[in-house]
């Protein structure tokens, strides 16, 4: 906070005792009290703080370029996790010149495990440092670092319909949120969104919720037969006061909360996740 009223100071050009200083640190302080209050009950609510080793016991090809990783460890009760959160994962490799983290969504967990997704990111020029290394160089029995499960993209108002979107690897978070609405009871609707048949992740996993659930269905929605999601069949998963939760890349997240809106569902029902800021959705 000195930093930035002595920045004031000199644009504006008045002393340090000057009243619009005073009220600025008087500000200051007090946002910078809610943000230390709320970082406290963030860290009080975490299972554990910091970065604690798990053993990888299970590594699964989902796709071609998804895998799924199960950790385990004895130290935790982590069936506490909530529906829709992630992990932190930091890596240390001869290939980074640094510790690398980054986040994950978990896909199942229990007393003991937990399973998350990762999906090799990759461009024209360029391979996501974690992801590859992740991918590549990390096999069964080795020990790998986690946070504590994080997050605030969760279920709500069981009472009512829940339709849960996902795209590619945006699926991830929303399978464990799927499974939790539909042990609940609530009417539970998943719309699986791939490019083909090959591309759609954990189908098996979604399949045995299904299965198990009287109330609740999946549907495959293959972009290379059926075309994009558009209105015309969204429709027919709505019913009064249905929550919606997508999750996927940033043009399908447009792309869904316009053909949403279209459909005049408000923005109060409309739940979602990226991994980039809010303000390109």
């Amino acid at each position: 906070g000195e930093n930035l009223l002595l920045a004031i100071q000199e644009v504006v050009g008045i002393e340090a005792d000057h009243p619009i200083i005073q009220a600025w640190a008087k500000a200051y302080g007090i946002i910078a009290d809610a943000f230390i209050s709320i970082e406290k009950d963030i860290y009080a609510n975490m299972l554990w703080q910091g970065f604690k080793p798990f053993k990888v016991e299970k590594i699964e090809v989902i796709t071609h370029n998804i895998k799924a990783f199960t950790v385990t460890s004895n130290a935790f009760d982590l069936s506490q996790y909530e529906a829709g959160q992630y992990i932190t994962v930091d890596v240390e490799s001869e290939k980074l010149p640094y510790r690398a983290k980054r986040h994950y969504s978990i896909v199942d967990g229990g007393k003991d495990f937990l399973t998350f997704g990762v999906r090799r990111e990759t461009s024209e020029n360029h391979e996501g440092e974690v992801s590859t290394i992740l991918h590549d160089e990390f096999k069964v029995g080795d020990m790998l670092n986690l946070s504590a499960p994080v997050g605030g993209f969760k279920v709500q108002n069981l009472d009512k319909p829940q339709l849960f979107i996902g795209s590619g690897v945006g699926v991830t978070p929303l399978v464990s949120m799927y499974r939790k609405a539909a042990l609940e009871g609530s009417k539970s609707q998943f719309i699986n969104v791939a490019a083909t048949k090959e591309d759609v992740a954990f189908d098996n996993v979604l399949q045995k919720v299904t299965d198990e659930n009287a109330n609740a269905s999946l549907h495959v929605h293959l972009r290379d037969q059926e075309g994009y999601l558009k209105a015309d069949e969204l429709k027919n998963y709505l019913s009064e006061g249905t929550e919606i939760y997508i999750c996927g890349g940033t043009p399908f997240l447009q792309s869904m909360i316009k053909e949403l809106e279209t459909l005049n569902v408000g923005d109060e029902s409309i739940h979602y996740e990226t991994f980039v800021p809010r303000l390109s959705v």
